[in-house]
């Protein structure tokens, strides 16, 4: 990858991160008792409505290191998107911490050193990945380098992830695997130090799943911690990471390489029949009896692979922005995107104003 000035810059060696009991609970209506409260016309002018405590996480802990590409799995309601948002620090905790090196991260250390990238991206459709890639680059380090190194890391930043061919095509002629590694593409310009995704594979095919994550372990291999909720990932998907954390009902049944989690389950009576795609065998035990995953999750706890090692000596952890584009920097470009969207667009544009006058 280019050698470039990050747009990050760190003052201590980043090694572990470390997350602690984390539990998020959230405040819902309860409909059953507002009814019983409210079944007589003059209690609804009366009661407020009653609320329950919706507990998502409920003790989640563990650990990763640099390099480490977590596949984050679980059946329907096991908090994994909740699990990711909350070590990404995009939202509150009601207990727990998140630590770097055994110490505290703030929201805005985390924020400066990762980059997450939801389910759906909102790309814009009429510009080439050649465009895309220089406005990207304007937008997040456009003081810290001269026009043509924010257009070499653009170009390398792209042939690393198998989009050069396709640098001079619209974003809309590309396919959704194409569009998914664009979005990473434009995330590492900034070289964060922690990759946070929300299924990326999500409604891609198993060949555009697979160019997905071969580029999220070659992101890893460079020394980046990566993290992502993935459905039903299938064998070949599945073995590329390097280790996976396995929830139900909120908490944490397993995390830790693939192999021990082979280990663990079998020592627990259950073994991955031959030929058969271990995840999703993990997935529908752990979706059977929450009284079954509770059980697991304790027999977890006492096994030596739960163990979260000790950190000695270690400095504080500290990450401070360089100074990004400003805002007349910014007021260009934007400008400059809206100018190319509108020229290519506006025979559409016209089209679709004739079509409302005539219907009108």
């Amino acid at each position: 990858m280019v050698k470039l000035a990050d747009s990050v810059e760190t003052t201590s060696q980043f090694s572990q991160l470390f997350w602690e009991n984390l539990i998020v609970t959230v405040l819902t209506k309860d409909d059953e008792c507002s009814r019983k409260l409210c079944s007589r016309k003059w209690c609804k002018l009366l009661c407020r409505k009653p609320v329950k405590v919706l507990n998502i996480l409920k003790g989640v802990s563990g650990y990763a290191e640099t390099g480490n590409m977590f596949a984050i799995l679980g059946p329907s309601d096991a908090g994994k998107t909740t699990f990711l948002a909350a070590l990404a620090k995009r939202l509150e905790l009601s207990s727990g911490a998140i630590k770097i090196n055994g110490h505290d991260v703030s929201r805005e250390t985390m924020a400066a050193i990762s980059s997450y990238i939801s389910q759906f991206d909102a790309l814009p459709s009429v510009l080439t990945l050649k465009e895309y890639m220089s406005f990207m680059c304007a937008l997040k380090i456009g003081n810290n380098c001269n026009v043509l190194r924010r257009k070499f890391l653009g170009e390398e930043l792209l042939r690393d992830l198998g989009l050069y061919k396709c640098i001079d095509t619209t974003i809309s002629e590309l396919s959704g695997g194409e569009r998914k590694r664009l979005s990473l593409a434009a995330e590492l310009v900034t070289r964060p130090k922690i990759f946070f995704l929300d299924e990326p594979t999500r409604g891609l095919d198993t060949f555009a799943a697979m160019h997905v994550v071969q580029s999220l372990k070659l992101i890893a291999s460079r020394g980046t911690m990566v993290f992502c909720t993935i459905h039903q990932p299938g064998m070949t998907i599945y073995n590329i990471f390097s280790h996976v954390i396995l929830m139900a009902d909120g908490r944490s049944v397993y995390f830790g390489t693939l192999r021990n989690a082979t280990d663990f389950f079998e020592n627990q009576n259950y073994r991955c029949p031959t030929n058969y795609d271990e995840s999703e065998y993990f997935v529908n035990i752990l979706s059977r009896r929450a009284d079954r995953n509770i059980e697991l999750c304790r027999a977890f706890s006492r096994s030596p692979l739960s163990k979260i090692p000790a950190i000695e000596n270690v400095s504080v952890f500290h990450a401070s922005h360089q100074k990004k584009s400003g805002w007349f920097v910014q007021f260009y470009w934007l400008l400059w995107r809206i100018f190319l969207q509108n020229r290519r667009t506006i025979f559409d544009n016209w089209i679709a104003w004739f079509s409302c006058v005539v219907t009108s």
